[in-house]
């Protein structure tokens, strides 16, 4: 990306342009007119294409087409820059709103002086630990964010991310190597996310579980109620383990009415009689339940 392109520019944000771009145009805006002369001096009737093409060189590139790859391409660490972003908020501000998005992500209650502490901890792991964490930088906070996910610095992170994607037949045991990130088992017919996963990573993940055909997901912990509701749509799976979800209520909990075909069912977050109620309306884990307490009874 061109140095005149905003960092947070979306293909979405590009697109309204263009058309805007075009309506002004159409509306011999001598701005729009001079625009359209720079870039395309012959055309005399501009069209949706055009507008996008002025749009693509104004930043840089030669083509729509090229910028739109670039930005789609950039786009999947965009919730990785911010994480960083607000590490350094929360760290060197004590920024409340950062620390907020920090929690709803990693589904956590942690207040300002314990991200901090999390932050210092992951900088014992680096060199020139004391600078770090007496000047954190957000480079230092990319750095942090990039090990999160398994990766030795943010480089590799990125590489990674513009790599394509790996055959996730592979092995065993397979990691994407894009964000989302998350881990299959083919064993067992699992998916795992790695942390962290914002409820759009959970519709990416469902569209993944959908696709291969996976029929069981371990959330480790990284599900809250909006999450549960996206997932409780998926209707091959049959095995859910919630377990550490301490972001899961009884509201959320309610969505596994909607999965009445799971026959494996690990509970997690605050659990109450009402949250219980819902198993009644999981006909597949109850038959299962009961054929278990069949056999212990035979055993006894």
């Amino acid at each position: 990306m061109s140095d005149s392109t905003p960092r947070r520019l979306s293909l979405e944000q590009l697109r309204k342009q263009a058309k805007e771009l075009l309506r002004q145009l159409r509306n011999d805006d001598p701005s729009a007119l001079e625009r359209l002369r720079k870039c395309k001096p012959n055309v005399s009737d501009p069209i949706l294409a055009d507008a996008q093409f002025i749009l693509a060189r104004e930043h840089g590139f030669e083509s729509w087409p090229k910028l739109a790859h670039h930005l789609q391409r950039s786009s999947g660490l965009e919730q990785h820059r911010q994480i960083a972003a607000d590490l350094v908020a929360v760290y060197n501000s004590a920024d409340a709103e950062a620390a907020t998005r920090l929690n709803d992500l990693f589904h956590s209650t942690l207040n300002v002086e314990r991200i901090r502490n999390f932050i210092r901890d992951k900088l014992l792991n680096l060199p020139d630990t004391e600078r770090r964490q007496n000047n954190f930088t957000l480079d230092d906070a990319q750095i942090v964010v990039a090990q999160l996910y398994g990766f030795n610095d943010w480089d590799e992170l990125e590489q990674s991310s513009n790599t394509s994607a790996s055959d996730l037949h592979s092995a065993p045991f397979v990691l994407s190597s894009k964000p989302p990130f998350y881990r299959i088992d083919w064993a067992n017919n699992r998916i795992e996310p790695r942390q962290p996963m914002s409820s759009k990573d959970w519709e990416n993940v469902g569209s993944v579980i959908k696709e291969l055909g996976l029929t069981s997901i371990n959330s480790v912990g990284l599900i809250g109620d909006n999450d549960l509701e996206i997932i409780s749509q998926l209707d091959q799976i049959t095995s859910l383990n919630l377990d550490g979800s301490k972001s899961l209520t009884d509201k959320g909990l309610q969505h596994l009415a909607r999965m009445p075909q799971l026959r494996e069912l690990t509970l997690g977050g605050q659990i109450t009689d009402r949250s219980l109620s819902v198993l009644r309306q999981l006909p597949e884990l109850l038959k299962r339940i009961a054929a278990l307490e069949r056999k212990l009874r035979e055993k006894s």
